[in-house]
């Protein structure tokens, strides 16, 4: 049996409590008259409102009768206009009824409406048992009725209803003798572990948009297409228009080094899962990856959404601060809820020193605004229950709020230095393979003790400064390219010794370090990742 949601037991203690009127925000209009019919009907609920009469209006078909929504097509002219419903609503007979306005909030801009709206309310508080329950997706409260109406959000598809939803869609493909037979085996013979991960994929879809995307799935690859999946949850980012939707095909094999960061990740690739939370285990808050610049700091998060096979959002702060008063916290309010729509997923944050700076002075330079964007935010860090992993960046650590660095907001703060030799020659490996050249013809040794204290961004460019040398003069890449490229950079460890020298001291008290101690630590951590690799692949 699929779980009740939090805002059906909302509805339900609502109307109990004789609340005259309140709004349901949702786009799943079906889905929400039929919970509400559920509490009017159902034995799960309480008996004293199972007897409640339900009647339903559209400005195309008038006031109906819940049972009449789908057999009976003939509209009831009289009562199509808003004026007419709510006067209907007082004329009504019967007592003992929930009417279900779909719609309603074009209307509320007509002073005339509001005013009557008003009125029904102050006429059904004294007359009797009816209860007005507003749908749509949107309902701005004009300040007249701030008092009389209460606003609650409709619950987005538990993980129950989408198994349910899922294991229905199979049915109906089992049944089907349309399909090939053998593709009917193999839907039928989906093991439970797959379908958590395609209802892992569908969280944060509305029921209509799963059931779409679960069709499509089966009509484009003959199974359920996790990727397509994710596909669906884009077009919601796009819409939302603040985050942005990262698409990487990048891994952790593709990052050089820190291997103690990598098998943190590892240990925690499955913690998302409903049998962590049967195991005890809190789902992770995130991660602050806080490092010299150019350490490959923005690189792991992208490889972390394409390891932890969750969709990664990319959050710049800068787009929440905007002209008029009130509306930069309305903006982070609208990313936590676009967010938490689309969990689980990572929510990447990229030099967050820079997005909230000058939280202490926000008082004087921009009237506190900058500071109740950042209190709104890392208060929803610490309380946040949807399965949202932060992950964010830092260079400069003496920018943050001491309170954004305490223990809650984050699992673990890892700080990535510059790279040690051993970790060099992973990255000019991993560079050359990317830049289609054999690492066996050059002298990595050599490589490496040239780029002493240079970091991952400045030994990939180097690379590509030696093949711009080489491709200039028709040859392949030399070592001497690569060579001549490092002997004429002058690395950031210089410029900025001073910096990055205060950044060690920090982080040697405050944070983990990413990078391994030893050889075996080293050896380890690779075993591990190429198990899972072997684990995970479809061979």
């Amino acid at each position: 049996m699929a779980k009740i949601s939090k805002t059906t037991r909302e509805i339900e203690l609502m109307i109990i409590a004789r609340y005259v009127c309140f709004a349901v925000l949702t786009f799943e209009e079906d889905r929400i008259i039929k919970s509400i019919y559920d509490v009017c009907t159902s034995e799960r609920f309480n008996p004293s409102i199972s007897q409640k009469l339900i009647k339903i209006w559209s400005c195309t078909k008038g006031l109906r009768k819940f049972e009449e929504r789908f057999e009976n097509e003939e509209a009831d002219e009289k009562t199509k206009d808003p004026i007419e419903v709510l006067d209907e609503i007082v004329r009504d007979v019967d007592s003992n009824v929930v009417y279900l306005l779909c719609d309603f909030h074009p209307y509320l801009e007509d002073p005339t409406v509001r005013r009557k709206i008003k009125d029904t309310i102050q006429f059904c508080e004294i007359s009797g048992r009816k209860t007005i329950i507003f749908i749509s997706p949107v309902f701005e409260l004009p300040i007249e009725l701030e008092k009389y109406i209460s606003i609650i959000d409709f619950d987005l598809p538990y993980s129950e209803d989408l198994k349910e939803e899922l294991n229905n869609v199979i049915t109906q493909i089992v049944e089907n003798d349309k399909f090939l037979e053998d593709d009917r085996k193999k839907i039928a013979s989906l093991q439970e572990e797959d379908k958590e991960k395609v209802v892992k994929s569908l969280q944060g879809l509305t029921m209509l948009e799963a059931s779409r995307v679960l069709s499509r799935s089966i009509v484009a690859t003959k199974t359920f297409d996790c990727k397509m999946m994710l596909d669906e949850k884009k077009q919601i980012i796009r819409k939302a228009g603040i985050l942005e939707y990262f698409s990487t095909d990048i891994d952790l094999s593709q990052v050089g080094g820190f291997p103690i960061l990598k098998n943190w990740l590892i240990n925690r690739k499955e913690a998302f899962s409903d049998k962590a939370r049967e195991f005890g285990l809190p789902e992770p808050k995130g991660i602050l990856l806080l490092g010299i610049p150019g350490t490959g700091k923005s690189l792991c998060a992208k490889a972390m959404g394409n390891f932890l096979t969750l969709p990664l959002l990319r959050f710049d702060v800068g787009k929440v601060f905007g002209a008029l008063v009130g509306s930069s916290e309305e903006r982070v309010r609208q990313v936590v809820k676009t967010a938490e729509s689309i969990a689980p997923c990572i929510l990447f944050i990229d030099e967050i020193e820079k997005g909230f700076s000058g939280v202490q002075s926000s008082t004087f330079s921009d009237s506190g605004t900058t500071a109740r964007v950042f209190g709104s935010f890392i208060s929803w860090m610490q309380d946040k229950k949807a399965p949202v992993f932060v992950v964010a960046t830092a260079n400069d650590v003496s920018l943050l709020p001491p309170e954004f660095l305490r223990k809650g907001r984050f699992d673990e703060i890892f700080f990535m230095d510059l790279p040690s030799d051993q970790e060099r020659e992973e990255i000019f490996k991993i560079h050359f393979i990317a830049r289609k050249q054999d690492y066996e013809r050059f002298d990595l040794q050599r490589l490496i003790s040239l780029t002493h204290d240079f970091n991952g961004a400045e030994i990939e460019q180097s690379i590509i400064s030696g093949l711009y040398i080489a491709f200039a003069q028709k040859i392949e890449l030399q070592q001497k390219h690569v060579e001549i490229a490092i002997k004429e950079m002058i690395p950031l460890s210089t410029t900025m010794k001073e910096q990055i020298e205060q950044l060690r001291t920090w982080a040697s008290r405050r944070a983990r370090s990413a990078s391994f101690q030893t050889i075996t630590d080293r050896e380890d951590i690779k075993r591990k990742i190429s198990q899972l690799e072997m684990l995970e692949s479809p061979e």
